[in-house]
């Protein structure tokens, strides 16, 4: 308390009143707060994930922790107080702000507290506060003014696998005297061995039985021993790649919202509408164009609206302020996913072949693809047909797709995305339409192609012979 009385950090007052608390609840269980937090009793997406714990703070009693002003600054602009919080932005207007603030403000500790009596300007206090922060070493995880160059109150683990079981005090407790078991107590309650000579200062972490066994094998891997080069797997440029990508996909939680590398999605467990999850990505470096991806990474709402691919979907995709570096180890990712390189092409000089492009267009009414697909003017929303059948809005194919993967694509859809709900229309390569383009079926293929890569682009300008 003492450090916050110090704290520069300010935010305007009164911001946060006249928002709607029922608005709010929906927003939070729509735009995809709860991919990340846990509110109320909802724990299917812990579940999915398959942890103990959640990636953010749950927020069943953050109405006790938090004022509205703070909580109402905070969800405008997590780093407005927290320049590196991972927590992202979801682009909330100033209503939605104040109506999910409102919401949360209803979620209160209803546990009975005793009350204390606190003399927060004893000098004597203060003191023996900053000597126990140092001594349990809060500093290891929490920021904290004054304690920035103070090193860990606890040993190095690099060498742990090697520790001798002679080296482990068991305490008074009746626990197998083996490596093994010490290690599985001390996980399980990290107080297990404290006696009034020996003191404890590890948390906590109640940890699951599975995840205790995950991190004793760690633990015994640590050796500092260099393993026989044969068994060391050597990664080339583009493993290099796909690990730095992975792992920063990992550490924004990519995974919390989108199916990658066949594991993930886990917010689909509180999505009923098939149509409402948030799309697979592996494929992303073999469809998308770079600068699109790129533009798309750096600023999601880039077109204006905050979902114009999907626009039926509530769930947000945030905008994380990647910087280039990291959103260069991203793209590099997706591509490596791909088995792509990164090259510099000009997928603006593909144009449509003229002779192809009404042809495309036909098949494209013929095969009724508007019935799923929002092209032109033509705006899908739920509630209107089958809400399965939702697909990508294409007046974003000429500057998102790869014009390769939308022949590709059309070929045979379920290849390149397991269980698609788009059909496929050329079987084995086989047309359904022998009187067109002489029935070939890649033909037919490219000039659907080159009516999608026409959609918005402006007509080449016509040339008088004179």
């Amino acid at each position: 308390m003492s450090l916050s009385a110090k704290n520069e950090f300010t935010y305007a007052k009164g911001s946060s009143v006249e928002g709607s608390i029922q608005r709010g609840k929906q927003l939070v269980e729509t735009v995809g707060c709860q991919g990340c937090h846990v509110v109320g009793e909802n724990l299917k997406i812990r579940e999915a994930r398959g942890t103990s714990y959640d990636i953010a703070p749950e927020l069943n009693r953050v109405g006790s922790k938090v004022s509205p002003d703070w909580a109402y600054d905070w969800i405008r602009n997590p780093r407005h107080y927290n320049p590196t919080t991972k927590m992202p932005s979801l682009r909330l207007t100033e209503g939605e702000a104040r109506d999910i603030t409102a919401y949360l403000m209803t979620l209160h500790d209803e546990r009975p507290m005793e009350p204390v009596t606190l003399n927060l300007e004893s000098p004597i206090a203060i003191k023996k506060g900053e000597g126990l922060i140092r001594e349990y070493g809060c500093n290891g995880c929490h920021v904290i003014r004054g304690m920035e160059k103070e090193g860990r109150v606890s040993v190095s683990l690099s060498n742990f696998g090697r520790k001798k079981v002679e080296e482990m005090d068991f305490g008074d407790t009746d626990v197998h005297h083996a490596w093994n078991d010490w290690v599985f107590n001390k996980l399980k309650n990290s107080r297990a061995f404290q006696t009034e000579r020996i003191a404890q200062k590890m948390p906590v972490f109640a940890f699951s039985e599975e995840e205790i066994k995950l991190l004793r094998m760690f633990l015994l891997s640590e050796t500092k021993d260099e393993p026989d080069r044969k068994y060391v797997q050597a990664f080339d440029k583009k493993q290099q790649n796909i690990e730095s990508g992975r792992r920063l996909a990992i550490m924004y939680n990519c995974q919390q919202c989108h199916q990658l590398e066949k594991s993930g999605s886990h917010i689909s467990a509180n999505i009923e509408e098939a149509a409402f999850i948030p799309p697979i990505i592996t494929g992303e470096g073999k469809k998308v164009q770079e600068p699109w991806l790129h533009d798309f990474l750096q600023n999601p709402s880039v077109t204006g609206q905050p979902n114009s691919i999907r626009p039926w979907i509530p769930t947000r995709m945030p905008t994380f302020n990647f910087s280039d570096d990291e959103i260069n180890k991203l793209t590099k990712y997706f591509l490596g996913l791909s088995s792509q390189e990164l090259e510099l092409r000009d997928y603006t000089a593909v144009r449509p072949d003229p002779a192809l492009l009404p042809v495309g267009r036909t098949i494209f009414e013929d095969f009724q693809c508007l019935k799923c697909h929002p092209s032109g003017n033509v705006v899908a929303r739920p509630g209107e047909g089958s809400t399965a059948d939702l697909a990508p809005v294409l007046t974003k194919a000429r500057g998102r797709l790869k014009p390769e993967w939308i022949v590709e694509w059309l070929a045979d859809p379920n290849k390149l995305q397991e269980g698609t709900r788009m059909p496929t229309f050329w079987p084995d390569g086989q047309s359904p339409l022998p009187d067109v383009l002489d029935g070939s079926a890649q033909k037919q293929m490219e000039a659907v192609r080159d009516y999608l890569i026409s959609i918005g682009q402006p007509a080449r300008p016509v040339v008088s012979a004179r």
